[in-house]
């Protein structure tokens, strides 16, 4: 089973957390924040030459719901929530301070020894997503990321009368974005 690095970006949350993910115990998991501390992070986790796939909460609410379910009890006491906090699968690692000190003696190379490696490119540096350029999201291809989608009554399909009963017409919530009119990439995020 292979392991790789999943870093999620986001505001920091007053009282929650959150990232609700269907990876591995071994996928490794960064809750960031954006700015500075995040990058840096990013630069140290990137440059073990292991996959990062970064997840912003302010993006997708599931995220934020799998990040306080990782965080558990012991972060739910209304203290505001500082991004970013990295997991070994379910084993929390620490945040931004946390990982540099592991990466400046050494220890965190060792923790992701197995961890699942980037392709590099002729330079040396890892492979974009041609799909997302590395933002792990795309828009909606059902909706064209407006969450909205406008069903019709099929004036063939009157002679079944149980089908038409149940379904509503006109404009309906999308089935298949989140709540920002957008899906994971299908390329790099499967």
């Amino acid at each position: 089973m292979s392991k790789c690095l999943k870093m999620e970006c986001g505001k920091q949350m007053q009282g929650e957390a959150g990232a609700k993910g269907e990876k591995s115990e071994q996928d490794m998991q960064t809750k960031a924040n954006i700015g500075w501390i995040r990058c840096s992070q990013s630069v140290i986790l990137k440059s073990l030459g292991i996959r990062v796939d970064e997840r912003d909460v302010s993006m997708h609410s599931g995220f934020k719901d799998e990040l306080k379910e990782l965080l558990g009890d012991k972060f739910s006491n209304g203290v505001g929530i500082t991004l970013p906090r990295v997991f070994l699968g379910r084993k929390y690692l620490g945040g931004a301070e946390e990982i540099r000190k592991l990466n400046e003696d050494g220890k965190l190379e060792k923790l992701l020894q197995g961890c699942e490696r980037v392709e590099e490119n002729r330079d040396g540096n890892g492979v974009e997503c041609e799909a997302c350029g590395d933002v792990r999201f795309v828009p909606c291809e059902t909706c064209s990321g407006s969450c909205k989608v406008y069903y019709e009554d099929d004036e063939e399909d009157d002679d079944d009368e149980s089908v038409k009963e149940g379904r509503e017409y006109g404009f309906q919530t999308c089935p298949d974005c989140n709540e920002n009119g957008l899906i994971r990439c299908p390329l790099c995020c499967v």
